[in-house]
C-alpha cells in the first residue's frame, strides 16, 4: 500500500499498528474490565496508558486515531489522556449488569451490526471477560449479511473463534446461521431460531448469576431485540427507574 501511494505521489507517511517498525506501535494490551491497558511505542517513546473501551481491535483504532493527531500537529498528551474517558456506546460494546435470579450477570451489546472481522473481535471480547462464580460465556449470534457466496462458509468458520474463546453456550439466529449451528458440537448449542425475536424468551431464561453473554448480529438480523430484553432488567431494578414508577 505505502509502495502505491508513493507511485502516486504522496510523501510523509505515519505507520500505525502491531509490525515492528510501526510510528504507532501496539507493543502489549491488557484487558480491565470494561477498558484496557495499553504499551504502545510512538515514534520511538514507549509508553503505558489506560483506554475507555475494551478490544484489541479498537487500541489499534485507538493508535490510528493518534497518529492522524499527530499528522495534523495536535498535541499528543491530551489526546492519550482522553482515550481514559471514553466509553462504549448502545450496540457497540455498551456493558450493563443485568439482575438475575440469585445473583447479577454480565451483558456485552454488540448488536449494532457485524461482518466476520468484528464478530471474532466481539468474540475475543466474549472470552476475555472475567465470569463471576459458576458463570459461563454465553453468546447470542444474529446473521451476518451482505457476504454473498462465501456466506455459509464465513458462518460456518465462526466456530473456531468460539472455541478460541472458550464459549459455553451458543444461540443463534437467521438463515446463514445455520451453517454455523451445524458445526457447532452438542454442548455447547443453546438454542437455534429463525429470527431473533425466537431467541429472546430462551435466552432471558438461561442467563445465570456469573454468565457473560454478548449479543452480535448485523442490524438488519434484529438480535439487540435480545440485547433490549436483557438491558431492560437493568432500568426495570434502578433507581431511578423505582422512584418514577411510584
Amino acid at each position: 500500500m505505502k509502495a502505491r501511494a508513493e507511485a502516486a505521489g504522496a510523501a510523509g507517511f505515519i505507520t500505525f499498528g502491531e509490525a515492528a517498525g510501526a510510528d504507532f506501535q501496539l507493543l502489549d494490551y491488557q484487558a480491565d474490565g470494561a477498558g484496557a491497558r495499553l504499551k504502545v511505542t510512538i515514534k520511538g517513546e514507549t509508553q503505558e496508558f489506560p483506554v475507555g473501551i475494551a478490544g484489541r481491535h479498537q487500541a489499534l483504532n485507538m493508535l490510528a486515531a493518534l497518529a492522524a493527531a499527530d499528522a495534523v500537529g495536535a498535541a499528543l498528551e491530551p489526546a492519550i489522556a482522553a482515550l481514559a474517558t471514553l466509553s462504549p456506546t448502545e450496540g457497540r460494546g455498551a456493558r450493563t449488569v443485568i439482575p438475575v435470579e440469585g445473583g447479577e450477570a454480565l451483558l456485552i451489546d454488540e448488536s449494532y451490526n457485524a461482518n466476520p472481522a468484528s464478530m471474532a473481535a466481539a468474540i475475543g471480547l466474549l472470552g476475555a471477560a472475567p465470569l463471576g462464580a459458576g458463570g459461563r460465556r454465553i453468546a447470542v449470534l444474529g446473521e451476518m449479511l451482505e457476504l454473498g457466496e462465501d456466506s455459509r462458509a464465513l458462518h460456518a468458520g465462526l466456530l473456531d473463534a468460539l472455541l478460541a474463546a472458550k464459549v459455553d453456550q451458543v444461540y443463534a439466529a437467521g438463515e446463514m446461521m445455520r451453517y454455523l449451528w451445524g458445526q457447532l458440537p452438542p454442548e455447547m448449542r443453546g438454542l437455534y431460531a429463525g429470527s431473533a425475536v425466537g431467541l429472546v424468551g430462551a435466552v432471558e431464561d438461561a442467563v445465570r448469576p456469573g454468565d457473560v453473554v454478548m449479543v452480535k448480529g448485523s442490524n438488519a438480523s434484529k438480535v439487540s431485540a435480545v440485547a433490549r430484553a436483557l438491558g431492560g432488567r437493568a432500568e426495570q431494578n434502578s433507581p431511578i427507574k423505582q422512584e418514577s414508577a411510584l
